[in-house]
């Protein structure tokens, strides 16, 4: 499971990557599209492309919703560097728990 997270990841920060290089959009696009594609690789067991396809429809009609959320993420995690980046000890784990609970609730089946 691990060899295909890996692959799944890579692919996924280059996808992100080459669309923010082409411009801010598409990257933000594909991040906020594919977000859920490494909790489907370990969860489900699903491999990379599957993963990504899975994803795509995971998200289909809450694209909006998922982006402000994660807008909200970044500022809340912003927020933690303020106190000499000590605030990020609390911030980024509540940060990766929101993330996991918003997979879980548009899971199937969950």
């Amino acid at each position: 499971m691990l060899i295909p997270y890996l692959i799944g990841s890579l692919l996924l920060s280059v996808l992100v990557g080459v669309g923010m290089a082409l411009l801010v959009a598409p990257g933000v696009y594909i991040a906020v599209r594919y977000q859920f594609m490494p909790y489907l690789i370990v969860d489900r067991g699903m491999k990379p492309l599957e993963a990504f396809k899975a994803a795509g429809e995971l998200t289909r009609g809450s694209w909006m919703n998922l982006f402000l959320f994660l807008l909200c993420l970044v500022g809340i995690n912003f927020l933690g560097t303020i106190p000499l980046g000590l605030g990020l000890l609390i911030t980024v784990p509540v940060a990766f728990i929101a993330h996991a609970r918003v997979y879980r609730d548009l899971s199937p089946g969950q």
